[in-house]
């Protein structure tokens, strides 16, 4: 999630295009630090004036790729309802029944 946040940081602010700024995710020596550090800096450039309405460019999902921030937050809020669920259950647990609970957040990130 470290790599996602200073990805969606930089394309809030414009600078998201370079597949570089998606893919570096430097944990250190701290991986809980650098976790802090970059929900702090995703959750101030999503705050920004205007970040709804800017175009975020998305490099992973194709080239010249990008969408309205309103859309964009949407994304990385499934990604982080997806990768929770992978985190806090164990993949013996995983049962299809328990997974409809982020169906509503993805329906409502679709542009």
């Amino acid at each position: 999630m470290v790599s996602q946040n200073e990805g969606f940081t930089a394309s809030a602010r414009g600078a998201g295009e370079p597949w570089a700024v998606w893919r570096d995710g430097d944990l250190g020596d701290d991986p809980a630090g650098a976790y802090e550090a970059s929900a702090d800096e995703v959750t101030a450039a999503f705050a920004e004036d205007d970040a709804l309405e800017r175009r975020f460019a998305l490099p992973e999902v194709g080239e010249g790729f990008a969408v309205p921030g309103r859309t964009a937050i949407g994304f990385h809020l499934l990604d982080y309802v997806v990768h929770a669920w992978d985190i806090a259950v164990p993949r013996a647990d995983r049962r299809p029944r328990r997974r409809p609970a982020g169906r509503p957040v993805a329906r409502a990130a679709r542009p």
